[in-house]
Order: C-alpha cells, then sequence, then structure tokens
C-alpha cells in the first residue's frame, strides 16, 4: 500500500485579505510577504495535525480490491477515480456506480456497494489505485483552524527573526498549540 501526493495545494483556506485583517496591515506592499506566512502557516499546521489544510490531490495504491478502502488522509471531499490494472495489463477505471464514498467515518473509505462486484485484477502489486482529494475550503475549515492559521501568520510577521521560547511550545505559539490539540 502507498499513500502519495498526486497534485499539490494551489490555494489556501485562508486568504490573503483575512491574514492582513487579522494582523492589521493597511496597504498591498507586504502582500508578498503575507502570502508566504500565509501559506507557511497553513502548511505547517497541517503537517502537526496530520491533515492538509488546504485542497491538495492524493493518489492511493493497493495490491487488491478490499470490501472497505480505508484512504488513510482526511478530511476527504471527493474520490476522482478508482482504476485498477485488469488480467490483460490494461489500465480501467471502475463505474462509479460500483462504490460509495463513507464520509462520515473516521477514517475515511470507499465501501463497496452491497450487490456490487469489483472487477477482476492482473495478479501483482500495486494494481488497484484510488485517486482522491482532501483538504478545507474556505467556507468549510473549522474556526479554530482558521483562527490557528490568522495567529501563526500573525507571530511570524509581528515576530521576524525573533523567537520568544517562553511563549511556545514545539515552535508554535501556546495559543495556536491549544487550537490545533486533539480533544
Amino acid at each position: 500500500m502507498g499513500l502519495t501526493r498526486i497534485t499539490p495545494a494551489t490555494t489556501t483556506p485562508v486568504s490573503v485579505a483575512e491574514v492582513k485583517a487579522y494582523c492589521r496591515i493597511e496597504g498591498s506592499d507586504e502582500n508578498s510577504l503575507v502570502e508566504v506566512l500565509l501559506k507557511s502557516a497553513v502548511s505547517t499546521i497541517g503537517e502537526r495535525i496530520g491533515r492538509p489544510l488546504a485542497p491538495e490531490g492524493w493518489q492511493l495504491v493497493l495490491d487488491q480490491f478490499s470490501d472497505a478502502i480505508e484512504l488513510g488522509k482526511a478530511p476527504v471531499t471527493a474520490v476522482t477515480e478508482v482504476g485498477y490494472t485488469d488480467p490483460d495489463g490494461l489500465p480501467q477505471v471502475v463505474d462509479p456506480a460500483v462504490y460509495s464514498l463513507d464520509l462520515v467515518s473516521q477514517p475515511q473509505w470507499v465501501v463497496r456497494n452491497e450487490g456490487q462486484v469489483w472487477p477482476d485484477v492482473l495478479a501483482g502489486v500495486n494494481v488497484v489505485s484510488v485517486e482522491f482529494t482532501v483538504g478545507y475550503t474556505s467556507s468549510t475549515i473549522p474556526a479554530e483552524l482558521k483562527l490557528a492559521v490568522l495567529q501563526l501568520a500573525e507571530h511570524w510577521y509581528s515576530n521576524r527573526g525573533t523567537v520568544n521560547v517562553g511563549n511556545i511550545v514545539n515552535d508554535l505559539p501556546f495559543t495556536v498549540e491549544d487550537l490545533i490539540a486533539p480533544d
């Protein structure tokens, strides 16, 4: 089994304008800096919580089909394609009527629908693939994660090159750590 990012994030669930408003930055002179801080904050928090914050494309490869396929990343927003290599060695795509996406469970799954059958695959490794999208948008990001992004970007903006060790845990401000800590 392998899990690979195939499409990096091209957007963020928090806008430059929102960061500028949070930091009380007027004008556009520092837009480039704010964009770098925003992208870095989104990436850092996503890595810390083990979930991409911005929409990304991922591919899971398996050696065979199973009734339920754990996707291994969250939050899944869509399955783009379930593919496989047929017994003749040709790439094929599974009809979406064969499976459903379970977005309620954690972790999230691709589940074979009742009465449906997965197609036969070539005997071998990495013959089944699931391509899917994970991450949040501006309308789906939880408030705590959005606030954590804003606070981290503001912290870096206000403390350029300075680290106040008394106010951070593992290189993040305490308030950010509190916002992203699991319940």
